[in-house]
Parts: C-alpha cells; structure tokens; sequence
C-alpha cells in the first residue's frame, strides 16, 4: 500500500503570559470593592525553549494595613498556563506548597468575616477568565513583608515565524504604582532568530546572537497600565519538524494523568510557491471513558478545525471509536459544503465512553487507503490520550502491517 503519514494528536491538560499576582486580603460587595496588600517589588524571569517557556514570578508585597492580616494569593494565570511550583518566604525562610489535582478554593474574605465567592469589577477585569488562587499559610504583621514566588510552564503563540509573549500589566487597576518591575528573558530556539519586534516599552537592552537572545528590562514607579508585548522572528528557512516535550515528576507537580504534554509541529516553508497537492485525510477519534470531560472537548475542536480548514480537491473520513470502531462513511468524502456540515455535526455529537480498541480503528482506518490516487497525500491524524490495551509497539506493529498489505 502506499505511504501514509501518520500524525498523533494527544488531548493535554493546560492552564495571557506573565501577569501581577494579588495578596488579596478581602471583597466588599456593598461597595463592589476589594482590600488587598502593596505590591512593592516584582521580579520576573522567562526561560524559552524551542517555544516552551517557563515562567517565574517572584513578588514581594507588604502588609500595609493596621493589623495582622491573613491573605489569598490570585494571579491571573493564562488559560494555556499550567502552575508546576509556587512558595512563600518569610523571615528568610522558603516554604514550599504541593499542588495538587482539586478543584481550587475560589472562596473569599467577605462582608462581616464570612466567606464570599463576590468578586469586585476591577479585580475580576484584571484576574481574567482562569485565575490561579493560593491562600498562604501564614498571617502577616502590619509593616511585614513576604514574597511570594510562582512558576508555570506555557507554549507560546505562534504564527508565520513569529513567536508571541505577551505580559499582561494593568496593575493600575489594583494600585497606583509598583516601585520595582525587574524583566529578564532568555530564548534558546533550534531555529535562527531573525529579529526582535517589541510592541510596548521600546528600546530595551538584548543580545541577539544566532539562535540565542537576552533581555534585561528594569523600571522603577511603573503605574503598568500597558501590557509588556513583544514577538521574535524565526528564520523561514529553518522549518520542518520539531518535538517540544516537558516531564515533571510527582514530587514537582500532580495531574490527572501524566505530568506534562507532548506536541509535534510540521510547518512548510512559508515561502513556498509550490502548488497545494490534493490530500486524504482519515480522522481517528478515540471516544473511550478515559476521554471523558475536556479531553474530548480538546478532541472535537481539533478534528472541527481540521474539517473547516481543508481545501477543495481534498477527502475526508472520520473513525470514531471506543470498544468498537465505527466510520463516518463507507469511503472518502470530497471537501465541500455539504460534506463540511455533516461531518461538523458528527463531530459535534461525539460523546466519550466505552473501552479502547486501538487496534480496531486502524483496522478501519488504513484500508480506505487502498484506491487511494497517487497524486494525493495519504494522512492519518489520530486524536487520543493513549491510553489503551495495546502498547505503542504494539499499534505500529499492526498499522505497518496494515499498510504492507
């Protein structure tokens, strides 16, 4: 048979770039108002690999007010983020948290000393749609001080070359001023770094060299009313295929399955004028209960995106399965507008439960190819967390047998 490619799509599990944090000490909803400590100092420093970066905020806030206070620490964490360590020093003295797979303590210090789940209009504008709540273990003396540090790992934006970081400010909204705002980034790409291009606070010191960049970025009194914006350009002509991988271990961080994400990009040149070949595409969808809840979400989406991004002159199959296998149709459907709306609608009404035949999908999938033109590229993209009976030898075994028949 001829050659096919094959692409794994596996679901991940993921938590806006850089942002303030907030050492919230109370919300009032009679007055839509909220009570929360100085922000003195704020230390930021970003390490990018290959598009992966790891994010460390270090902030250290003070007890202003005229009593002990105990407080919870919010930051508006991206959506993309995902929070692999966060401790607190005080006297000295780190103390580390263990983050955990549960569902965070959203509540608040309320009116009269009760717990509210109020959240004040200017808080909630700057916090954002997924913020990260750590309500530290200790309570803090008038004049005090104590910092707090929280790293996260996030894969970058991209498009066109272009590689996007994005440091939501906005501070202004909390308080006037921050005293100290310390920035550093160091960027490490396989790729060659053409330029840099800084959207907000222009002329900053970096070191551009090959495939290698430095910034250092320092300002004092800054009310942070504008987001820190910049991209880096990749040379075009160093594309291909790249893996970008991260592994934490169970003592670093806990999620629901395995402690990290796996991503694979295949980019053509940007600058390419060839023609665009007709393709064939079989979607697998794996549906079994282990994709219950975003993970088949994550998998709808994607198989969605897909389907409204083929080009007329490619074929499309979907394969869904769980303790069986079941397709879309009985061959290869031509892209059009009809064919688009079905299949969107037997996307959408995919629904996870069941086992996990792995094997049975491909015994599904890699015939369609047989009549398949020469002329067309032959793909396989399979959406799943992988876990299944079979072992990954095991799958490769049986599709490269299926392909040589």
């Amino acid at each position: 048979m001829k050659k096919i490619l094959l692409t794994l799509i596996g679901t991940i599990a993921v938590f806006n770039v850089i942002a303030h944090g907030v050492a919230l000490v109370s919300v009032d909803s009679a007055t839509n108002s909220f009570v929360c400590l100085e922000l003195e100092k704020t230390t930021v420093g970003i390490s990018v690999n290959n598009q992966v970066a790891i994010f460390k905020s270090t902030q250290r806030f003070k007890n202003n007010l005229d009593s002990a206070v105990a407080f919870k620490y919010i930051f508006p964490m991206p959506e993309t983020g995902s929070a692999i360590m966060v401790r607190w020093k005080v006297d000295s003295v780190w103390n580390e948290a263990t983050l955990v797979n549960a569902p965070q303590d959203t509540g608040l210090l309320g009116d009269s000393g009760v717990t509210s789940f109020f959240m004040p209009d200017d808080l909630d504008d700057f916090l954002g749609e997924t913020p990260f709540y750590f309500p530290v273990d200790y309570v803090l003396d008038p004049n005090a001080t104590i910092e707090i540090e929280l790293t996260y790992v996030q894969l970058l934006p991209y498009y066109y070359n272009r590689v996007y970081i994005d440091y939501p400010g906005r501070y202004n909204l909390i308080q006037q001023h921050v005293d100290t705002v310390q920035f550093s980034l160091d960027i490490n790409s396989y790729r060659n770094i053409d330029s840099l291009e800084f959207t907000t606070f222009p002329g900053q010191n970096y070191t551009l060299n090959g495939n290698t960049c430095t910034i250092e970025h320092e300002v004092y009194m800054n009310h942070l009313s504008d987001n820190y914006q910049m991209y880096y350009v990749l040379a075009p002509d160093d594309l291909g295929f790249f893996s970008f991988s991260t592994y934490y271990p169970d003592s670093v961080i806990k999620c629901d399955t395995i402690n990290g994400f796996f991503t694979f990009i295949v980019e053509p040149n940007s600058e390419d004028n060839s023609d665009i070949i007709s393709k064939d595409f079989v979607l697998i969808i794996d549906k079994s209960g282990s994709m219950s809840g975003d993970k088949i979400q994550q998998a709808r989406d994607a198989a969605s995106f897909i389907i409204n991004n083929l080009n007329i002159g490619d074929r499309f199959n979907i394969v869904k399965f769980d303790s069986d296998a079941e397709t879309f149709s009985n061959q290869f459907m031509p892209f059009n507008s009809l064919n688009q709306s079905s299949a969107l609608t037997y996307i959408s009404n995919i629904t996870a439960g069941g086992g996990t035949n792995i094997i049975g999908s491909f015994d599904a999938a890699v015939p369609m190819f047989a009549n398949s033109p020469d002329d067309h590229a032959k793909i396989i993209i399979f959406f799943t967390d992988g876990q299944g009976s079979a072992t990954t030898s095991q799958t490769l075994s049986h599709v490269h047998s299926l392909v040589n028949t």
